[in-house]
């Protein structure tokens, strides 16, 4: 009787098996690549939010009127 290999098991019998291509690690990998997204739309947001009095000085606005610039024609005013 022949012994049975195994999927993924080496090229010659007796041999170390070789490491699978997707191992319990590649979830993982998928969280890492969506938190680095994350953290770079909360960096971007967070330095915006720190310019803008920045801004308002700079072209001689109010807050006001830049926050309406940031956030686009189309925005609701606050307060309504």
């Amino acid at each position: 009787m022949t012994a049975r290999r195994e999927v993924g098991s080496g090229d010659v019998a007796g041999a170390p098996a070789r490491p699978s291509t997707h191992d319990a690690a590649s979830p993982w990998w998928t969280l890492v690549a969506v938190e680095c997204g994350n953290f770079a739309v909360y960096m971007d947001g967070f330095i915006v939010t720190l310019a803008l009095p920045a801004m308002a000085r700079e072209f001689g606005l109010g807050i006001r009127s830049v926050i309406s610039a940031q956030r686009g024609p189309d925005a609701q005013p606050e307060g309504r």
